[in-house]
């Protein structure tokens, strides 16, 4: 492939490999061509990588070329700018992990090294057998962090004799303070029917909301909501006519079970009690309309790394203080796999367990499943 096919690529980390191994190859062959203007181009396009690792290692490739080359002034200025990326990812909204840290460092003191220097290449080794040796005991209370908020979107629809179209939005949003947290997920949206007799658009959402305020590392006070409208997975009917409404609000306590390298990424279990109301109308007919006081047991995770994807599970039992067969069991399972730094597919699994019966036609089960394009505000 030659340098101006790839030079007439659309910008990406693709085309910035193929050039660096079209400057390779040039170096081993002794050719005749100019190649700093390829080696520019990689420069440039560096400024505008979303994958900081992948940008480090870039402008390590692009270091070694350089010095191959005999351009040892600008392969050191590369080499900089690298350090300079892993030194800005130990916090900010790019951050990456202690251990990935460790990595680009060791990458860079063997480049630094191969190029003359020493003395820089030995100082990056000692800091990352330093970051690998440290104590993973975090400071508490938790350093604050920005708000971590990402959406997701889906549309369907369908015209013949009759037109349907449903609007989905996705919402997962992550607060951090020194001592207390936010967490809500959820998906809201509303579906039309032209064949609905009565209500054509009808709203639906499920809403999960978590606040937490941490006593120490191990231990936090909680509050919690559900909240569940016309939702297919909580509906004891989905009709035209249909009002379906669930809302439990629990406070007690935690009990933190694995933290991940920030406390945003977490597993806990969570004892509270609360309100839970029940509405359901059905068929212009009032069959609940009931406030009752519940127990409420959950297992609450959250950005569980999962090779490379994030999963964020949350398994609830509630049951009626007074009368303990009237039971809800839920499972909201999300499972992440990023594309770029922002964009990821996300797929959602919902199953829900509920032992009273509302209407004979409403089975005791119920299962939902979607999956998603999902964009964050926070890379």
């Amino acid at each position: 492939m030659s340098l101006q096919i790839i030079q007439g690529m659309e910008a990406s980390e693709e085309r910035t490999r193929l050039i660096l191994a079209l400057v390779d190859a040039c170096i081993e062959r002794s050719c005749s061509l100019s190649l700093d203007g390829p080696l520019e181009q990689v420069r440039q396009g560096l400024k505008n990588g979303d994958d900081l690792a992948a940008n480090v290692r870039l402008r390590i490739a692009l270091a070694r070329a350089e010095h191959r080359l005999g351009n040892d002034g600008q392969a050191q200025e590369d080499l900089q700018a690298a350090a300079s990326e892993v030194e800005k990812s130990a916090s900010g909204a790019r951050a990456i992990s202690r251990e990935e840290q460790a990595q680009l460092l060791l990458e860079l003191s063997l480049a630094n090294q191969a190029i003359g220097e020493s003395e820089v290449g030995s100082e990056q080794l000692a800091t990352s057998q330093a970051l690998l040796h440290q104590d993973t005991t975090e400071a508490f209370p938790f350093a604050e962090q920005p708000l971590d908020l990402a959406v997701g979107a889906g549309l369907s629809g369908s015209s013949f004799i009759d037109t349907s179209a449903t609007l989905t939005v996705s919402l997962d949003g992550y607060k951090q303070w020194p001592r207390q947290d936010l967490y809500l997920t959820g998906i809201y949206g509303g579906g039309y029917d032209s064949d609905r007799d009565v209500k054509r658009i009808q709203p639906f959402a499920e809403s999960i909301l978590i606040y937490r305020y941490h006593l120490n590392p191990g231990w936090h006070l909680m509050a919690g909501n559900l909240t569940a409208l016309n939702s297919s997975t909580f509906a004891a009917q989905d009709d035209d006519d249909d009002l379906t409404l669930v809302t439990q609000t629990v406070a007690g306590i935690g009990r933190n079970l694995w933290r991940g390298d920030d406390p945003s990424s977490f597993i806990d279990l969570q004892l509270g009690v609360g309100p839970r109301y029940d509405y359901d109308s059905i068929n212009f007919e009032e069959l609940q309309n009931d406030v009752k006081p519940s127990l409420a047991l959950l297992l609450v995770g959250r950005d569980v790394p999962v090779g490379a994807a994030r999963l964020s599970p949350l398994l609830g039992v509630a049951s009626d203080i007074s009368d303990i067969t009237d039971t809800y069991l839920l499972l909201d399972t999300s499972l992440r796999i990023p594309i770029t730094q922002r964009l990821a597919w996300d797929t959602r699994a919902v199953l829900r367990y509920r032992s009273k019966t509302v209407v004979e036609s409403n089975p005791n089960v119920n299962a939902i499943f979607s999956t998603g394009l999902r964009f964050s505000f926070s890379p």
